[in-house]
C-alpha cells in the first residue's frame, strides 16, 4: 500500500492540508451473548449507546480511512477497570478462557465481515480467519528445578502470548472511509453462536474490532 499517495488522496479529496491527516485507530467492543450470530459494529460516538471506555470512536465531523483491521477476543470483568486491563488475544487461548469452551470462540473467525457505507457495499463477506494469529507459545513452557529430576518438569500455560506489532492485523487492498455523518454497517455475521459465553463465574468475552488507518479531522464540514 502507497500510505503516501493514500494521504494525498484524502487531502486532495477533503480540501485539508497533508500534514493534518494523523495515523489514528477506531476500536468497538461488544460482549458476546449466545445465540446472538450478528454484531453490528458501531464506530460512531454519537450513535453507539452505553459505548465502554475502551471504545475509540468517530466524532461527526470527522473521517477515517481504514487501512488495517483486526478482530481480536478478550475475557474481562464488566467494569471499566477489568476492559482497561484486558489481554486482547488473536485466537481463543484457553488459558485465558479458562472457563469457557475456548474452541466455540473459533465460529467468530469462521464468520465473515460485511461492510456497507451508505448505500455502497465494499465487501460482503470478508473471511475472518485472515485474523487469526496462533503464536507457538501457546501450547506452554516447560521447566523444571532439577532438570535431570523428570517428575519436577511442570508446564505451564501461556497467557501472554508472543506477538509483534501487525499480529492479527489483516491489510485492507481495497480501504474505505467511515465519515461521521454516513450510515455505516459493518457486521460480523456467524453460522452459528452457540456456548461463547464463560460457564461459570463473572468475566464476560468480548469481541473488539479495531481499525487502524488515517483520520482527517474537520473532513466532513470542509466536504
Amino acid at each position: 500500500m502507497n500510505t503516501q499517495l493514500l494521504r494525498a488522496t484524502l487531502a486532495a479529496k477533503y480540501g485539508t492540508p497533508e500534514a493534518s491527516i494523523s495515523d489514528s485507530y477506531l476500536r468497538s467492543d461488544y460482549s458476546l451473548t449466545n445465540g446472538v450470530t450478528n454484531i453490528n459494529f458501531e464506530f460512531l460516538k454519537q450513535n453507539k449507546q452505553n459505548a465502554y471506555t475502551t471504545d475509540q470512536l468517530l466524532d461527526r465531523n470527522d473521517v477515517f480511512c481504514v487501512t488495517h483491521w483486526a478482530l481480536r477476543i478478550y475475557q474481562a470483568a464488566n467494569t471499566t477497570a477489568g476492559r482497561s486491563a484486558a489481554n486482547l488475544q488473536t485466537y481463543p487461548n484457553a488459558t485465558h478462557f479458562a472457563n469457557t469452551t475456548a474452541a466455540n470462540l473459533l465460529k467468530l473467525y469462521n464468520g465473515g465481515l460485511s461492510v456497507t457505507i451508505d448505500n455502497f457495499t465494499y465487501y460482503t463477506a470478508y473471511d475472518c480467519n485472515r485474523f487469526l494469529y496462533i503464536p507457538q507459545t501457546q501450547q506452554g513452557e516447560v521447566s523444571a528445578a532439577v532438570i535431570s529430576t523428570m517428575d519436577a518438569i511442570t508446564t505451564y500455560p501461556i497467557d501472554y502470548s508472543e506477538r509483534a506489532e501487525n499480529s492479527g492485523f489483516a491489510l485492507l487492498y481495497n480501504s474505505f472511509n467511515i465519515a461521521g455523518n454516513s450510515k455505516n454497517t459493518i457486521t460480523l455475521n456467524m453460522a452459528d453462536a452457540t456456548a461463547l459465553e464463560p460457564t461459570s463465574g463473572t468475566p464476560i468475552n468480548y469481541v473488539s474490532l479495531t481499525c487502524r488507518g488515517f483520520l482527517v479531522q474537520g473532513a466532513v464540514k470542509a466536504s
